[in-house]
């Protein structure tokens, strides 16, 4: 029991939209994101969709520092020492305007990097 965090959490909870009651507390970061990763997961497997598996990160990025968060994160100097441990998932490129050699405006850009993460979804 800890009572300001229960506090907390009734104070969260009651200025989310209805439905939205449920309030989980993490340490950091990386368990934050490890914790998104284990609720997608298990979510699909609750609901029938045992198939669906992929988290799709971008490239470069970082997640934080356990493995699995390290397991989408875009950065191979960070995570080639535990690959064997872990499944890589599918990656898109980070929108990085300021360095494309391109002529492309912002939306014809936009649409670009829309059509790369479609292609990694419907994959």
């Amino acid at each position: 029991e800890n009572e300001p965090a229960e506090k907390l959490a009734r104070e969260l909870a009651g200025k989310l939209p209805q439905g939205m009651d449920r309030i989980f507390f993490g340490s950091g970061g990386s368990e934050a994101t490890e914790s998104c990763i284990k609720l997608a997961r298990q979510w699909a497997v609750a609901t029938g969709q045992a198939g669906r598996w992929k988290v799709i990160t971008r490239f470069p990025s970082y997640h934080g520092g356990t493995l699995g968060s390290l397991s989408i994160t875009g950065d191979d100097a960070l995570a080639e020492t535990f690959t064997p441990m872990m499944r890589v998932m599918p990656t898109v490129p980070a929108p990085t305007a300021w360095r494309d050699r391109d002529n492309f405006s912002m939306e014809q850009r936009g649409v670009r990097y829309a059509d790369m993460l479609e292609e990694k979804i419907l994959a």
